[in-house]
């Protein structure tokens, strides 16, 4: 089997997860001040609040792409797709951290501190959840309990990625047409975002709208058309439509300004369909990003591809750095100041990067040189 790592190791595209991994970050610092009365909210503050949802666009876009780079460019070269041996290797690249995280996030700590603080008990169905945990079924956990468990709510992005992961090799092995798929999912992402709205409108007696609801928030919910859209940024990769075809070679020319543009639009507002006119863009600015560059010496851009590295362990591990962090300062009892928050950003940040590089060291990179050996 060829090395899946060269073909789907793209450097400024590590760049994108480190850059996705920090307005993550930034957007919980800011989101989960509100369950803390004594750190004051300061105005610059809300230009964070879709932080975290393009963030995680950027995250399931190039997921996406990477996936259908390696599946293809696997069945371009033997005609077939081992599926087993994928599995396995998403099974060495996600699991550990995310079973550590589960252990100390719902079975450790909620025991040890106090983490009802977003109102109710997270405890509850505590059984029911933890099974939920342990199937990979997170997102499950999120859409239908409140509160949300503090440390691990993160993780129901992760269960939509594995269970994408689930069904799209299957879809690349049997079927032609890859691009026809990609389009259905695409448009039922649309249908999903545009109707939710509405259908929540519609009391929950009638039986048949309160099923339609459910059906497409699961809809909404999977993000499979922001995969999908990163597919077909592969696909065109894979058959280099990028130089081929004169209105994608525009698109990619025009990426940045267009990506710029769909960026300032989810600061300023909200509205239907925005993450979607986002991931659209920077499905573009993803292949112009797969060129070479001349700035690979370059410090920043080393930095960024280091924190691409350890986005995973970023990602995870940020919430519980975020709650010990506000409980820690909480514990003070006096407001803080306006000046103070700044630093607590800095401290944050610092404390998740440090802990993500320790946690790729101990417990990431082992496994990640287990899957290289079965690459090769």
């Amino acid at each position: 089997m060829a090395n899946d790592k060269a073909a789907s190791f793209f450097p400024n595209l590590q760049i994108v997860r480190g850059v996705a991994a920090l307005l993550v970050v930034v957007n919980h610092i800011y989101a989960k001040e509100v369950f803390f009365p004594s750190i004051t909210t300061q105005p610059f503050e809300h230009w964070f609040a879709n932080f975290g949802v393009t963030g995680l666009t950027l995250f399931f876009c190039l997921s996406g792409f990477l996936i259908t780079t390696i599946l293809l460019k696997e069945k371009q070269r033997t005609n077939y797709i081992q599926i087993r041996s994928f599995y396995i290797r998403r099974i060495l690249r996600i699991w550990p951290l995310y079973f550590c995280l589960i252990l100390l996030g719902q079975f450790i700590l909620p025991f040890l501190i106090d983490s009802n603080f977003e109102g109710g008990n997270i405890q509850s169905c505590f059984t029911l959840k933890s099974l939920l945990y342990l199937a990979f079924l997170p997102n499950y956990v999120f859409f239908i309990f409140q509160p949300h468990n503090p440390f691990i709510d993160v993780t129901w992005s992760i269960g939509v990625e594995e269970q994408f992961y689930l069904f799209w090799p299957h879809f690349i092995k049997r079927i032609k047409s890859v691009l026809g798929i990609c389009i259905i999912l695409i448009i039922l992402q649309i249908i999903a975002e545009f109707t939710t709205t509405p259908l929540n409108a519609i009391k929950d007696s009638n039986l048949f709208y309160f099923l339609l609801n459910k059906l497409i928030k699961i809809t909404e919910w999977s993000k499979a058309g922001y995969f999908a859209l990163g597919a077909i940024s592969a696909i065109i990769y894979n058959r280099n439509l990028h130089i081929k075809n004169s209105i994608i070679i525009r698109l990619v020319k025009y990426s940045p300004l267009l990506f710029a543009i769909a960026f300032i639009l989810n600061m300023l507002c909200f509205f239907k369909g925005q993450f979607l006119l986002l991931a659209t863009a920077y499905i573009f600015l993803q292949i112009k990003l797969l060129q070479p560059t001349n700035m690979a010496n370059n410090t920043l851009h080393r930095f960024f591809q280091w924190l691409g590295t350890i986005s995973y362990s970023m990602y995870l591990w940020h919430c519980i750095v975020i709650v010990l962090v506000y409980k820690g300062f909480s514990s003070i009892g006096n407001s803080l100041t306006a000046t103070f928050t700044p630093l607590l950003y800095f401290i944050i940040i610092m404390l998740t990067v440090g802990i993500s590089a320790l946690s790729y060291q101990l417990i990431e990179r082992p496994f990640l040189r287990l899957k290289d050996r079965l690459n090769k």
